[in-house]
């Protein structure tokens, strides 16, 4: 359950923080942030914000459906469901959550900075995200982590915690896009 909500988190997460993109944008145009300038740019980039929703929400459905053939295959191999259920958590579901989480992080990692900055089209943006991704492997490799080690954290104060964590990744995922796509 855990690992679903994570996952969920991978797709929800940088859409929640689209107005930290706008205000980090703002505050590097030495512009005073404002909440109507933000709502105005959400509201104008919508059409591209929920394309690319759709398509994250598509491979998270496409990883419930694998998860669900991957158990129904083990069910018919001759254990119970839930017998079936402990083996795929310990091995094959935790395969399939980090190649989907993967794919995911690839997708979002730079598409909504990249929406707000330069007006591209959601699969443009997926597209970029992932070549920045892949060429900077080992730095987004790190950052992953800090962003599982931040979101653990988060759970585990019982998502009081997200508060202050999610500011911080919203400024910082800002940065990382200007630093990492060139402008």
């Amino acid at each position: 359950m855990l690992v679903a909500l994570f996952i969920c988190l991978l797709v929800v997460g940088p859409a929640l923080a689209f107005g930290l993109y706008d205000i980090s944008h703002q505050l590097e145009k030495n512009h005073e942030p404002s909440f109507r300038h933000e709502r105005s740019k959400a509201f104008l980039k919508m059409g591209h914000e929920l394309m690319l929703a759709l398509l994250l929400s598509l491979m998270f459905m496409f990883l419930l459906i694998l998860v669900s053939i991957v158990m129904n295959v083990v069910t018919i191999a001759g254990q119970s469901a839930a017998s079936a259920a402990v083996p795929l958590s310990n091995t094959g579901f935790l395969v399939v959550a980090v190649i989907f989480g993967g794919l995911l992080f690839g997708a979002s990692s730079f598409a909504l900075p990249m929406i707000l900055d330069r007006d591209a089209d959601a699969m443009t943006a997926i597209t970029t995200s992932f070549y920045a991704v892949w060429r900077n492997k080992s730095a987004l490799a790190l950052w992953a982590l800090l962003i599982l080690a931040l979101t653990a954290i988060g759970f585990a104060t019982a998502l009081i915690g997200f508060v202050l964590i999610a500011p911080v990744l919203g400024y910082a995922t800002w940065h990382a896009y200007r630093e990492t796509i060139i402008t």
